[in-house]
């Protein structure tokens, strides 16, 4: 099988519809999907349409995946430097203290 190709997600912006906030509009007594933007908050900044479910799932699903990545490398890069901080590293505890054992 060939690796899938990566989905083209158009520039977006907010949705510009003064009601949607995050994709739902609230009203007095219940709680609606905006009809501009189709309850995803964002559309194509380019014609002001809302974004295909299938094309904006897609594109999440790889931002999520590149998050994590990210999240992975930060994780990564502080066990290094906490491990080149460690001052105490190799010294005995006790009573719940580092002591250095001269």
């Amino acid at each position: 099988m060939s690796k899938p190709s990566r989905i083209k997600l158009p520039p977006l912006a907010e949705c510009d519809n003064p009601l949607c906030n995050d994709g739902l509009i609230q009203g007095t007594f219940h709680t609606d999907v905006c009809f501009k933007c189709e309850g995803a908050g964002v559309i194509a900044k380019d014609s002001g349409e809302a974004i295909h479910r299938d094309v904006l799932i897609a594109a999440m699903k790889q931002c999520i995946k590149q998050q994590r990545n990210q999240i992975r490398e930060l994780k990564r890069q502080l066990v290094a430097q906490d491990e080149a901080v460690d001052r105490y590293r190799g010294m005995s505890s006790r009573l719940g203290g580092k002591h250095r054992m001269d």
